[in-house]
């Protein structure tokens, strides 16, 4: 079936004319005024009346918003039977690429194809490619951005009939090709992460057919390729005293700077946005900071101590601050309760006083441990065996632990393990 039939240009007529940024265009007005005023050149001259003006196309905007939203929703529902139409004849194609990767929009096309809705990746999924309609909207009227230095309330005017029914055609054209167009847009779920590898990604379709691409190293999108799954995190650094600090973080001052990678920072490497950049951080942190570290929620935690390896393991904190309890039964039987914190800044970090006092003074460490600041009293304080310690962690690290190793009983929330060092 034709897009047209199922979505007539009677339909898209009643959304042609909405405009949504006439505020917009008056209060760039208003800036170039204040520019033109304070000595700065100025492309046009600014109505003196703009205030009013201002308020005059807040309306507007929003009683074409209101009309936008239910012309969105009669062409989302087209889209969606004409999926389904599509599907129901085999004419729709899965994307390959995403093994070992994390693409809620990608995967939620396979599902979609396989003949699975999950209800909000679904949903997002039909708002994406309803964009299309937004997208045919604003590029209508091509000389709006020349009346637009005429001044703002010059810029928006009533379609013709021609350019809004050339603009449904070759909208409908679209869907009927189901085929992206990087010009504008059309059909390219763009704006995607992949919450494994961190790294940027569109889903672009060729009939129907879809492909996830990702961006290349020359900043052009490629088509993906499988992705090695992110490996647990276990990564060694020293504790030299055997003198412990556990917490979120330590908030002395210059702690933030010693423990920041420069240019690195910020970067796709390290994002805190991906299972890869987290696990590329914990290591960084451990590499070159002597510091164990994992990402968390904000969330509060319990610090376990097996009385036979030394280990420590650090699990959500089920109950009350004094013991984590039931009955006098401990959830980790026959580990040791040996301190709580709050994870206010998402993490863990573990890491020897001597450390913290290279990376700040050991003054600055002493005096805030003894301070009776809030967070200094967030800190768990061990005496620990000297030497090199191991944290594992990582994503879904519940599930993936190997118990067997560390004597853990299942069933409980644990966001890593410190690994003692082995007796000489």
């Amino acid at each position: 079936m034709a897009f047209a039939q199922l979505y007539p240009l009677e339909a898209f007529k009643a959304v042609s004319g909405v405009c949504w940024w006439r505020a917009s265009d008056v209060k760039d007005a208003m800036r170039r005024d204040y520019d033109a005023f304070t000595g700065s050149r100025d492309e046009y001259v600014v109505p003196a009346n703009l205030k009013d003006a201002l308020e005059k196309a807040k309306a507007e905007d929003a009683a074409d918003n209101l009309i936008l939203k239910e012309g969105q929703a009669v062409f989302n529902s087209a889209i969606e039977a004409h999926l389904k139409a599509l599907s129901d004849a085999g004419l729709l194609g899965k994307t390959d690429g995403l093994k070992g990767r994390g693409v809620a929009r990608a995967e939620a096309w396979n599902n979609f194809v396989d003949g699975r809705k999950e209800k909000y990746s679904y949903d997002w999924m039909i708002q994406d490619l309803g964009n299309a309609l937004v997208v045919a909207l604003v590029h209508m009227d091509s000389g709006r951005y020349d009346r637009k230095k005429q001044g703002p309330l010059a810029a928006h005017q009533l379609p013709s009939e021609e350019q809004v029914i050339k603009a449904w055609e070759n909208l409908c054209n679209i869907f009927d090709e189901g085929t992206s167009q990087q010009a504008y847009r059309y059909l390219v779920i763009e704006d995607v992460q992949d919450s494994k590898t961190g790294d940027r990604c569109q889903l672009h379709f060729n009939n129907w057919q879809a492909q996830l691409m990702v961006m290349g190293p020359e900043y052009r999108y490629v088509p993906a390729q499988d992705a090695v799954k992110v490996p647990l995190i276990k990564a060694s650094f020293n504790v030299p005293t055997g003198d412990l600090l556990l917490t979120d973080f330590l908030r002395i001052e210059g702690m933030n700077d010693a423990l920041e990678f420069g240019d690195r920072e910020y970067s796709k490497e390290l994002s805190l946005s991906s299972d890869l950049g987290r696990y590329n951080r914990a290591n960084a942190h451990a590499e070159q900071h002597d510091v164990g570290y994992c990402q968390t929620t904000n969330t509060s935690v319990t610090v376990w101590r097996d009385p036979v390896t030394g280990n420590l393991a650090i699990t959500e904190r089920w109950f009350g601050r004094e013991e984590d309890e039931v009955d006098g039964v401990s959830p980790v039987k026959g580990w040791e309760n040996v301190g709580t914190f709050g994870c206010d800044m998402w993490r863990i970090t573990a890491m020897d006083v001597e450390t913290a006092g290279k990376l700040t003074s050991p003054e600055a460490v002493e005096t805030y441990l003894a301070s009776d600041d809030c967070y200094s009293d967030n800190v768990v304080r061990l005496k620990v065996p000297a030497g090199k310690w191991t944290i594992h962690a990582g994503e879904n690290f519940k599930k993936r632990l190997p118990r067997h190793r560390f004597g853990l009983p299942t069933g409980i929330e644990i966001w890593c393990v410190l690994e003692a060092p082995k007796a000489a």
